[in-house]
């Protein structure tokens, strides 16, 4: 029988430098959005739709013959999740009471971004597809050459002026991110100089309704100030990013925070603050919770889902529950760990401990 326990562990931890084995689990992350009572992180995962509930510690996980994998999720503002990219097949689902409801057009490709404001968008090989008045529409940017992959990967809906800011994966330089006006059914891109735009957008967040920023893999952070079109690029070559790849772009009411080389990071006024993940493992995406003891919350490739308290910058893992416990006895030779990664030499009765990528507790 599975035991749930709460514990109070006190933590001092800003960073951690040393590499300690991951507590690895058997699915990858690709995405994750919170609820809007912020009383779940859903995630879409290579293993189907997963629910980790945050107030008992457990993760759920839901699937169906067309959704083996989820690599797309979006979460409206009234808690309705929609699906999407499982492995090749252009399905899109809203997930209600326990099943995948399929919707959208028939005819679309690989789904390769969802957003679920002001109504659901997906993006798919050259199309951006939307809902008006429960009616499905798409539109197309056509690229400058033919030749060109556009894939429309994220999405950011500014409320105040009705701009979906959009961004995608392309093949070329292609100016592949900007704002689309669904009034219009009009594209407006962000004019890059020529030969610079960035590749591949992986994330975005609104500061403002004029200042937009950019995750991309390969071509660092960018803010785009709209009102003067400007824009200003933090990369390995003027910044402390570990990485040109970042992902998952989220502000706070304070920090821009994003993710970039097993680490996140938070970012204010022209400076960068890093905090390294425990473990080794590539961060895939980010999340907040705000009235959940102010929370960033990590999806990763391998590793599972992880949380890192603002208030004291400290990394605690979010596995499911206690999955067993073991005694003085117990003849498992692996390292143990504590919830901040932290390899422990000598377990305390009573703690909770992680070992062999479980949750556990010693006695």
């Amino acid at each position: 029988m599975k035991t749930k326990i709460s514990v109070c562990i006190s933590v001092m931890l800003v960073a951690i430098y040393a590499a300690v084995e991951a507590a690895a689990v058997d699915y990858i992350i690709w995405e994750i959005q919170s609820s809007p009572d912020y009383n779940y992180i859903w995630m879409a995962t290579s293993k189907g739709l997963a629910r980790y509930d945050i107030k008992s510690d457990e993760i759920a996980f839901y699937t169906d013959p067309y959704f083996p994998g989820i690599s797309q999720i979006a979460v409206s503002p009234e808690g309705k999740v929609a699906v999407g990219g499982a492995k090749g097949k252009g399905q899109i689902a809203v997930f209600e009471n326990g099943t995948f409801n399929f919707c959208g057009p028939e005819d679309n490709k690989v789904v390769s971004g969802l957003s679920f404001e002001n109504g659901l968008w997906y993006g798919t090989n050259y199309i951006l597809g939307y809902q008006v008045d429960g009616q499905w529409k798409s539109a197309s940017y056509e690229p400058s050459s033919l030749a060109a992959m556009i894939l429309y990967s994220s999405f950011a809906f500014d409320s105040s002026t009705g701009r979906m800011w959009y961004g995608t994966h392309a093949s070329q330089s292609l100016n592949p991110c900007g704002w689309f006006d669904a009034k219009t059914a009009e594209f407006h891109p962000v004019k890059f100089p020529q030969r610079e735009g960035p590749l591949n957008v992986g994330s975005i967040s609104l500061e403002t309704s004029d200042i937009i920023w950019f995750g991309t893999y390969g071509s660092g952070m960018i803010r785009y100030d709209a009102d003067i079109e400007k824009i200003t690029r933090y990369d390995t070559s003027n910044s402390p990013l570990p990485s040109n790849s970042v992902c998952g772009l989220l502000h706070t009411d304070l920090y821009l925070w994003g993710a970039s080389e097993g680490m996140i990071f938070r970012f204010r006024e022209g400076k960068f603050e890093k905090f390294p993940l425990p473990v080794e493992t590539d961060i895939t995406d980010l999340t907040y919770t705000r009235d959940r003891g102010d929370v960033i919350w990590v999806g990763t490739s391998d590793a599972g889902l992880w949380k890192f308290r603002v208030p004291t910058l400290s990394f605690e893992c979010a596995q499911a529950g206690v999955d067993m416990t073991f005694s003085e006895g117990n003849d498992d030779k692996r390292p143990c760990y504590d919830l901040n990664g932290r390899k422990i030499a000598n377990p305390e009765k009573g703690t909770v401990y992680i070992q062999g990528g479980k949750k556990m507790i010693a006695r």
